[in-house]
């Protein structure tokens, strides 16, 4: 029979965050065949883990499915600490890790839902969305929706019905790829700006920033909340117009795939070619 290892009180909690208290960072970058990566381990001492406890990163996917554990050999004598690790069949995107320190049977500490680490800078300023709106898919009986909630470690996810090639046409069709993102865009800005609950959100802010970097404005001032304050359900269109302003700036994002044209570019050329060829059948 396996061991089990069993989870009892007084397992310690091992901290991961961007400050400067986090004890594990975790960097990432895409490979051919998955990902690599490279740990650094800042346990605290203060957790008197013994010298012969394991130490075990977890490599699983948000969407679902775990990958190969790896050894990062014990308290005292520590592995594979600050050198590539690869992974396999991991989709970046949706990486997600769990550090275990463990004695025997027993875990003696745990962090969960480790991310990969971003610069000081956040991630407003590395210029892509992909890291703001991972995609994932599921059973879901809409085309697609938007998973997200205040305060959350994760950044709102678009969820695409698993059932539909709607995934595969958000890598190569741009009619797909603007009435969805556009769509996702205006739910989740409209959600940070209505709800209270996003007052302090990291992710909102992340979200705001990239948005008035892509518009050439980084220092531009926060949007108001939607709902103009002591006034009833009465909206600020100021806001309103930003909004409208962000999802166009979304959709006039350069794409390193077409040439670094943007969406609405290559729909209009794309209309203009389909109008060229109807008046070649006409004439003939």
């Amino acid at each position: 029979m396996g061991t089990h290892l069993l989870n009892v009180t007084g397992r310690k909690k091992i901290i991961h965050a961007k400050s400067g208290n986090t004890e594990i960072i975790i960097r990432g970058e895409k490979t051919n065949d998955g990902a690599n990566i490279t740990v650094e381990l800042k346990l605290n001492k203060k957790h008197q883990f013994p010298d012969h406890a394991i130490v075990t990163l977890y490599p699983y996917q948000q969407s679902g499915g775990a990958l190969f554990p790896i050894n990062l050999g014990t308290i005292s004598k520590p592995e594979k600490l600050e050198e590539p690790i690869n992974i396999i069949g991991a989709d970046i995107e949706n990486l997600l890790f769990r550090l275990k320190v463990s004695d025997k049977r027993y875990i003696l500490g745990l962090a969960d839902e480790i991310s990969l680490y971003d610069d000081d800078k956040g991630l407003s300023k590395k210029g892509s969305t992909t890291a703001l709106l991972p995609v994932l898919t599921d059973d879901i009986s809409t085309p697609f929706k938007i998973k997200m909630s205040p305060n959350n470690n994760r950044p709102p996810i678009l969820i695409i019905n698993k059932k539909s090639n709607i995934r595969l046409k958000l890598a190569s069709d741009p009619y797909t790829m603007i009435i969805i993102y556009s769509a996702a865009v205006r739910e989740i800005l409209t959600n940070f700006l209505i709800n209270p609950e996003y007052l302090d959100d990291r992710w909102k802010d992340e979200w705001i920033k990239f948005i008035h970097i892509a518009q050439g404005e980084p220092e531009k001032e926060y949007p108001k909340p939607y709902f103009i304050e002591d006034e009833e359900f009465e909206i600020d269109r100021d806001t309103v117009e930003w909004i409208d302003d962000a999802v166009s700036t979304i959709s006039n994002l350069k794409l390193k795939d077409y040439e670094n044209k943007t969406l609405m570019e290559i729909l209009i050329e794309g209309a203009q070619n389909q109008v060229d060829v109807g008046g070649d059948v006409n004439e003939n």
